[in-house]
């Protein structure tokens, strides 16, 4: 079991739009990193983060090799956690 994620945070204001909007376009790519590369991934929304979980460790890796995070709004990064079903 892998016991960490990836996070972004998701910007304040706005009424919830701004990171409803950034929310909905960054899990966009993010699946379609997954469809490209034929990686399963697990994501929650809670307190203006979005964390992703893969099934294996270098999935991590090549999602950081590749992703274009240069267009993000606020750099992701690895925390430690495990995936909980809610």
């Amino acid at each position: 079991m892998i016991s960490k994620y990836i996070v972004f945070d998701l910007p304040s204001g706005a009424g919830g739009m701004a990171a409803a909007i950034y929310n909905s376009q960054t899990l966009k790519k993010i699946r379609l990193f997954s469809e490209q590369y034929k990686i399963h991934y697990k994501s929650k929304t809670q307190k203006n983060k979005l964390r992703v979980w893969f099934e294996r460790e270098e999935d991590y890796t090549l999602f950081f090799l590749v992703f274009d995070i240069a267009s993000q709004w606020s750099r992701p990064r690895l925390e430690n956690g495990t995936y909980e079903e809610t």
